[in-house]
Order: C-alpha cells, then structure tokens, then sequence
C-alpha cells in the first residue's frame, strides 16, 4: 500500500480483470447508482445509494450518498464500513483503514480493501461490498435495503458479515 491522501494498493492487484467483475455486480444492485469521480488526478467509479434508501448515518458515506470507490488506476478499492464489519476485514487480512480515517479527517470505517485476484476472494470482495451498501442504506429499525434479499448479494452468495453467515476467509496481505 502506498499511504497519503490517495490511500492506494500498488501490487499483487492482478490485472484487474476480478475487480472489473465485482463493478459491474455491484452496479446492478437495487438502490446503487454508479458514477466517474476523480480521487486526487486518478478516475474512479463511484458507488452512491440513491436519495430515498440513503441512511441519515454520515459515517456510513466516503461522501454524500457514496459507500464505495474504486480506481480504476491500480485498482484501489474504497468501502465504507460499520466499525465492526471494518475490524473483522482487518483481522482476517482484507484491508486496512484509510490513512485520513486514522487521522479523522475522514469516517473511522472507510477501510482501503484489497482487490481480488480469483473467483474465492472476488466472492469474499462483494461480501465486503455488501456490507458496506447494507450500512449506507440500512434504516433506524436494521430492515434491509427493499429489493435485496436477506443475506444475499447481487451474486446470490451468503452475506459474510451477518449473524448466520460463514466467517471471512483469511487472506494474506499483499
């Protein structure tokens, strides 16, 4: 990783081929509008929850209406995260806290996550993802965003960061 305002994965991201395939899931996701930002001089798509399933929660956005980014340059991946889920991908290895979250200027959750480079760690990527859209559009109540079934992502695979659902794999840092 290479620390500073960009915050980005410089190796072991592959050729971006699994992470292409993870925006375009999540793109397809009820609620989820995509978008092209500009982090420092890099592109990047940007993943916003539409006005009516946004949470009124500020920390659950990079910015307004935004729970995930991702470079295109690198690639880079930006989610963020309940504090919770944020400590389980760090413990099992699949990221790392955004160095402007460590500082403040920016939510505690917003967690730096490493791409995937197989079809195993794409599917634990959109487990990731899943929580992280389930935090920007959960309600005061926890009821699931209307659209998505309980527990599952736009691929139809188990929610890892639920009660029931099967830990995160390990996965060794890059």
């Amino acid at each position: 990783m290479k620390r500073g305002v960009c915050h980005l994965q410089c190796s072991d991201n592959r050729d971006g081929t699994w992470t292409d395939r993870l925006v375009e899931g999540v793109a397809s996701w009820p609620h989820v509008e995509r978008g092209i930002s500009i982090t420092g001089d890099l592109p990047a798509v940007s993943f916003c929850v539409t006005e009516n399933a946004r949470a009124s929660n500020p920390g659950a956005f990079i910015s307004p209406q935004e729970f995930a980014r991702c470079l295109r340059a690198g690639p880079t991946i930006y989610l963020a995260m309940r504090l919770v889920d944020a400590h389980w991908a760090i413990v099992r290895g699949w990221a790392e806290p955004h160095q402007l979250a460590r500082t403040g200027v920016i939510p505690a959750g917003i967690m730096v996550v490493y791409t995937p480079r197989d079809r195993g760690e794409l599917e634990v990527c959109a487990t990731l993802f899943e929580a992280a859209y389930r935090f920007a559009c959960i309600d005061p109540l926890g009821e699931a965003p209307a659209g998505l079934p309980p527990g599952q992502n736009g691929w139809g695979w188990s929610c890892g960061g639920e009660k029931k659902a099967a830990p995160l794999a390990n996965r060794r840092r890059p």
